[in-house]
């Protein structure tokens, strides 16, 4: 049996976008995990991200994916944002799909 350990080191001002892309994706694929994240960055029940907070997160990764950065788990990351009560979240969902299908194509 293998000990699998990853090796991160974040320094403490760091961004949400930062430390998402740092980690990566296989770090950042279960959105529980990216949760427990948002709550090092003061996103919770509490205190859920405000609309215009969701859009520069989603902003900030659709540019770095435009320059080519490979990206946190951009999926489970919006599942985790979902799970916090915000009254707009369908229309940000609207602009996270919108964001990222036209960097694609």
């Amino acid at each position: 049996m293998t000990n699998r350990t990853h090796s991160c080191s974040l320094p403490p001002s760091a961004s949400l976008v930062q430390t998402l892309i740092q980690l990566g994706p296989e770090i950042t694929s279960d959105a529980d995990t990216v949760r427990a994240l948002l709550l090092r960055f003061g996103i919770s029940d509490a205190n859920p991200p405000r609309d215009a907070q969701v859009v520069e997160i989603i902003s900030s990764l659709a540019r770095r994916a435009a320059e080519g950065t490979t990206l946190c788990d951009v999926g489970a990351l919006v599942r985790a944002l979902g799970s916090f009560v915000s009254p707009n979240f369908r229309s940000i969902a609207s602009i996270v799909v919108d964001t990222f299908c036209s960097t694609s194509t």
